[in-house]
């Protein structure tokens, strides 16, 4: 379940610390949840890097999941007498 926050801090000051102190605490046995993880690991990544704003999208470039919704399919959504009908089927 962590394996994907193995990219977290890519191109970053003290990521490859942070991935050995990640691998080293799959192995130890007291970590059993997600905070002890990050406890244990987080202290390999500079302040500066966990202070540090989140990047701004580059100009011209649009959020892609700004619109998520208006990519789904409608929901479906069943009519009252389709639910009779088949309730009337099954019950005979």
């Amino acid at each position: 379940m962590l394996q994907p926050l193995f990219g977290l801090f890519y191109c970053e000051p003290g990521n490859n610390l942070w991935k050995r102190r990640a691998d080293a605490a799959f192995l130890m046995k007291n970590i059993t949840t997600v905070k002890s993880f990050l406890e244990e690991t987080l202290v390999a990544i500079p302040d500066a890097v966990l202070d540090s704003s989140v990047a701004e999208l580059p100009s011209g470039r649009k959020d892609l999941f700004a619109n998520v919704r208006g990519l789904l399919p409608p929901p479906y959504e069943t009519r009252e007498e389709e639910v009779v009908l088949y309730a009337a089927q099954y019950q005979a």
